[in-house]
């Protein structure tokens, strides 16, 4: 048996630094649209990989979204830390859970004519034990699990070497 699943995704994504978000505040910078409307003022980071993959990076954002970015930068895993703190671009393509997202307080851009395909995480469990109420438990829990509120206990746990037992329990009690 499957739950309805959650709101939180695992996959690539853009997000923008906090400094692009201030330089920007005068535009409307919440979906992928909206990036490629301000492209040109835009330095855009990405892996290698990224740039060059036409099916769900660099190439196939151009096709879907259009726009001329100022400038590309290649930043590989390792190096995105230093990358974000330095300012090396305004807005990088990353993985929805790496933690940096939270910790350098990113936005993450709404991807909003789906060029990277939802990957929603979803809870199986035996239809043996699934009772209605343990199925209404398992929904509270995935309406309320976003991408970023599953980033920031990831956070907690990856940055803070907090108990991932205890992260869970607080989230849990938050509903």
């Amino acid at each position: 048996l499957i739950n309805n699943g959650t709101a939180a995704e695992d996959k690539t994504v853009i997000a923008c630094t906090a400094t692009a978000m201030k330089d920007n505040a005068g535009f409307q910078l919440i979906t992928y649209t909206n990036l490629a409307s301000i492209a040109p003022g835009i330095t855009l980071g990405g892996s290698a990989e990224y740039l060059k993959d036409t099916a769900l990076g660099y190439p196939a954002f151009l096709q879907y979204y259009g726009g001329e970015f100022k400038k590309t930068v290649t930043v590989e895993d390792a190096g995105l830390a230093d990358a974000i703190k330095n300012n090396t671009a305004d807005c990088f393509a990353m993985n929805s859970l790496n933690p940096l997202i939270t910790t350098e307080q990113m936005t993450i851009l709404s991807d909003d004519r789906t060029l990277v395909p939802s990957n929603a995480m979803v809870a199986l469990m035996a239809s043996t034990v699934a009772t209605p109420e343990a199925v209404a438990a398992l929904d509270a829990i995935a309406g309320s699990l976003t991408t970023e509120r599953l980033n920031q206990m990831l956070n907690e746990i990856v940055v803070n070497g907090t108990d991932p037992f205890v992260v869970a329990n607080a989230f849990v009690d938050t509903l």
